[in-house]
């Protein structure tokens, strides 16, 4: 699901007077999602300046497309996203193993049920801001890819899900039609796929030399629709040199587990080049 949303609101209007900003997010939070609002308010206020470069722009976007009921239906879709989170990753550890849905059950449980995937959707713009094991994702998207990338560079979203990224790239590039391409990003794809590797061979055939992959993924961490298993922070990492790739730079950063858990919920995320 990509939203269109407009960029820019009219200047002197009362929508520019009252601008949204992540705030409001943060605000919906505390009111429809209390459960989770400590945490939240902790992260945001840890990482205020960066936190904000990618949600006032969206509370902007969303404000205008949809109005007020956008924040709160964004802090149910958070809510609802973080419980079935540690629902599955409590069947996980009793399993030993991710126990997915078959894909045709997954494709139409939730990629083409509207119920599911807009709350979702909401949820997985939130967590870039609201969970510690995605701040870093953040601050490399910005400052390692989007920030290296030449002038009006050509970038591609494979799988753009939520559409975010690609909205915070138009605002440092173009989206563009080429055969290859100085920015590529795939991020939270690899783990949805029964096999990754062909998404791999993808970003080494279409990257330019001397172009940047922004690509994350899920390790041990349990939803209904991952289906590809990471363990080690170097599987994902091998994917990508078989295909051609060099790693510039890598975070992964761990959430909060029980002390004796068997498995570390991670969130990794590189920048990698053509070598």
């Amino acid at each position: 699901m990509c939203p269109h949303m407009p960029i820019d609101l009219p200047i002197g209007n009362e929508k520019h007077r009252n601008m949204k900003t992540a705030e409001d997010f943060l605000r919906a939070i505390e009111r429809r999602a209390k459960l989770f609002a400590p945490s939240a308010t902790a992260t945001f206020r840890a990482n205020k300046e960066l936190c904000s470069w990618v949600l006032d722009p969206l509370a902007r976007w969303a404000d205008a497309a949809y109005g007020e009921k956008a924040f709160d239906e964004a802090a149910l879709g958070y809510a609802k996203y973080c419980l079935g989170v540690a629902q599955a990753q409590q069947i996980y550890e009793r399993a030993g193993k991710y126990t997915p849905e078959a894909m045709p059950e997954i494709v139409a449980g939730v990629y083409e049920d509207e119920g599911y995937m807009v709350p979702y959707m909401w949820a997985a713009i939130l967590i870039y801001a609201f969970w510690p094991s995605m701040i870093a994702h953040i601050a490399l998207f910005r400052d390692e890819f989007l920030r290296r990338l030449p002038a009006n560079a050509t970038v591609l979203e494979l799988a753009c899900g939520h559409g975010v990224l690609s909205l915070d790239a138009l605002r440092n590039a173009n989206a563009g039609q080429a055969t290859t391409y100085q920015g590529i990003i795939s991020a939270m794809l690899a783990e949805h796929l029964p096999t990754p590797k062909p998404l791999f061979d993808s970003l080494g055939a279409q990257i330019a030399p001397q172009g940047r992959v922004f690509f994350s993924t899920a390790l041990e961490s349990a939803q209904r629709d991952h289906v590809f298993e990471f363990h080690r922070e170097s599987e994902p990492l091998r994917m990508a040199e078989d295909a051609g790739l060099r790693l510039l730079r890598l975070v992964s950063d761990a959430s909060a587990t029980p002390p004796h858990a068997r498995f570390q919920p991670r969130a990794t995320a590189m920048v990698l080049q053509a070598r």
